[in-house]
């Protein structure tokens, strides 16, 4: 957390970690990527190619229900803070798999 600017190391007897600006200047967001890096926070694994009622790729021409509220949650956290771009996927749940 201090490479991301969130936490300043002091040394000596009373050294330890403290914010870098003010609690009210510090993200959750900002933490989380600190932490986990900018991957995206959902992997959507498309569910409806699987399992006993699969159907084919080809039917499948928009991103589930899912993985568009997540997108849309994803992309709402993001522009509201650090230039996050956790949101894009690296690949969208209705291209074949």
């Amino acid at each position: 957390m201090s490479r991301a600017g969130i936490l300043v190391a002091e040394t000596g007897p009373r050294g330890g970690y403290r914010l870098a600006r003010p609690p009210a200047d510090v993200s959750a967001l900002e933490v989380v990527e600190a932490i986990d890096g900018e991957e995206p926070a959902f992997q959507c694994l498309e569910i409806r190619r699987r399992g006993p009622t699969a159907v084919p790729a080809r039917e499948y021409r928009t991103m589930c229900g899912i993985h568009r509220v997540m997108v849309e949650a994803e992309r709402s956290v993001a522009g509201r803070s650090s230039p996050a771009r956790r949101w894009q996927t690296s690949r969208p749940c209705w291209r074949a798999m």
